[in-house]
């Protein structure tokens, strides 16, 4: 049917041409171009009904039946189930026929006989491809005829080829993936997919009938799951998107896929670094690890050291949200952001609980915040709009941190006064109870020595461990900042001077870069005598704020070089 219907397409298009050429009002040939588009989306709609269905489960019971006690001759019909059905359980028996030799030789000897009078079709080949796939390899009565099933399936296709018929795509298919009949099939599949062949991959699925529950995707995630823990670090690295997209198209093994992509990133030299797109997919599919009831989930295909990888990853970004994208106007509160990051390999539970204005901003980085932590994250209700609240747990302490200030609310987990889950939280009769608090540190002057002291009390201590990645993610994030040549393009009398400002400012011992970017920012616009207004909320671990537009300037020009960032309709800020 098909080699007919391709022969009545190009009669058509050669009618449709012809036509085109006579008929000379624009609107007619604009009719027979529209006629013409929809050649392909006839063509998709016969290809698609081509392709193979499975015979149903009671018509395969019964043709089973009449095959193992030796009925009449069966019939065309018959012997296409009886190739689909392979594998099938005979009746209340345990056995199939490719497991009991009197009735396999009769399968064999059907299909060489096809084969060697070139009359093996499609849906016969297909059949046993099905059956090959669908078999319990565990059997060891199936083994020795899988083998020759196997042989048989490698003759057929060399049959079918060899027929002089026209290549279809099922066989184009069958014979780019030639190696699924050999004894190792997935070894080479397993490569081509990591090496993002996925057309191979994707013509597999469509074109050759593979049951979803087939041993061979078992191996071939097994297979991928070998050569991922064998990969070095940088190869690994390359292949872990190709890795979850399998996940995408075999459900069945998200399991086994994210974790062994987890297990091998927790042995990575960039452990630390989070990986956006498989701590997402992971919390999609198993839910958030820091509830005991998910964690359990995650444990169940995690090593601990992947497990701890995993905590660190959602701790440390919701600490790095709150403290920099959810601080108003002083934007990032460094200081806290730098004290908290100490404990992160501690903090078994996080949550976030956003105010009103954070809440329903559609905003680029809030949108893609929530849409990555769904079931995460909560509302706050009693307080003012801008306000925002963290929740995070050390030991057996829960701690309660504000974005718009206000003191940090300690409860011990026994005298916690709200639901940690809940997706709502007020702030004045749930978030802060002085009476139930344990502890009530403010961020007052010098308050770090005080919050250690408080701290030391009850016996939580930032771990060696935790200083040296805190203070290597420091020197991470400041790294990532090139270094910049100060240099003025603006023609002002004072220009040395001004270039000895900035050089001091610049050399001058401070805690860190950003702190030297900002006090020479302050030196080229005192020395240019610019009146703009600024914010400097540096010594309460704040942001330092230039009030003006992104209009070209000079001063623009060097706030971008000093590292400065733009938010519209406010100004920029470091």
């Amino acid at each position: 049917m098909s080699g007919d219907f391709l022969s009545l397409q190009r009669q058509f298009n050669e009618l449709t041409l012809g036509v085109q050429k006579r008929v000379e009002h624009a609107f007619e040939v604009e009719k027979f171009k529209k006629l013409r588009k929809t050649v392909p989306l006839v063509i998709g709609k016969i290809n698609a009904a081509q392709k193979e269905i499975i015979p149903a489960d009671e018509e395969r019971k019964r043709t089973l039946m009449k095959f193992a006690q030796g009925e009449a001759l069966l019939s065309k019909r018959e012997w296409r189930v009886i190739c689909w059905s392979l594998n099938d359980r005979i009746g209340k028996t345990k056995e199939c026929a490719l497991g009991q030799n009197n009735l396999w030789k009769q399968v064999e000897k059907f299909i060489r006989t096809k084969i060697a009078a070139q009359q093996l079709a499609k849906r016969l080949w297909m059949g046993m491809v099905y059956s090959y796939f669908s078999a319990d390899i565990t059997q060891a009565d199936n083994t020795t005829n899988l083998k020759k099933l196997r042989n048989l399936l490698l003759e057929g296709l060399t049959s079918v080829e060899q027929a002089g018929r026209k290549e279809r795509a099922w066989i184009k298919a069958a014979r780019d993936c030639d190696h699924l009949f050999s004894a190792q099939p997935t070894k080479i599949l397993a490569e081509l997919y990591l090496d993002e062949n996925i057309g191979v991959f994707n013509s597999l699925q469509e074109h050759v009938a593979i049951p979803e529950t087939s041993w061979l995707w078992d191996s071939l995630v097994e297979s991928i799951g070998q050569k991922v823990g064998k990969a070095n670090d940088e190869a690994f690295r390359t292949r872990i998107d190709s890795l979850l997209n399998l996940g995408t198209l075999l459900p069945r093994y998200k399991d086994s896929l994210f974790g062994a992509a987890l297990n091998r990133y927790s042995q990575a030299k960039f452990k630390d670094e989070l990986h956006r797109r498989l701590k997402v997919v992971s919390l999609e599919h198993w839910g958030n690890p820091q509830i005991k009831s998910k964690a359990n989930i995650w444990k169940a295909h995690l090593t601990d050291e992947a497990f701890r990888m995993v905590l660190n990853w959602f701790a440390r970004e919701d600490l790095e949200y709150f403290f920099k994208l959810l601080q108003g106007s002083s934007q990032v509160d460094q200081a806290r952001l730098d004290y908290w990051m100490r404990f992160v390999d501690q903090m078994g539970y996080t949550r976030i609980v956003l105010g009103r204005d954070a809440y329903h901003n559609r905003s680029a980085d809030f949108m893609e915040f929530k849409q990555a932590n769904k079931g995460r994250y909560s509302s706050l209700s009693g307080d003012v709009a801008q306000n925002n609240a963290f929740i995070f747990q050390i030991g057996k302490y829960y701690f309660v941190e504000f974005s718009a200030g206000g003191a940090c609310y300690v409860y011990h987990e026994s005298k916690i006064p709200f639901q940690v889950e809940s997706i709502d939280l007020n702030t004045q009769t749930q978030l802060k109870i002085p009476y139930l608090a344990s502890s009530r540190i403010t961020h007052n002057g010098n308050w770090q020595p005080k919050m250690d002291y408080e701290l030391r009390t009850l016996g939580i201590t930032p771990s060696h461990e935790g200083i040296k990645k805190a203070e290597q993610i420091r020197k991470n994030s400041l790294a990532n900042i090139p270094a910049r040549k100060i240099t003025s393009q603006t023609k002002v009398s004072s220009g040395s001077a001004l270039h000895s400002m900035i050089n001091a400012a610049l050399t001058k011992p401070a805690e860190d870069k950003r702190h030297r970017d900002i006090e020479a920012a302050k030196a080229f616009i005192k020395i240019l005598r610019l009146s703009v207004a600024t914010l400097d909320n540096v010594s309460t671990g704040g942001g330092f704020w230039v009030f003006i537009s992104n209009d070209p300037n000079p001063l623009v020009k060097k706030l971008i070089e000093l590292g400065f960032l733009y938010k519209p309709g406010k100004g920029f800020w470091r």
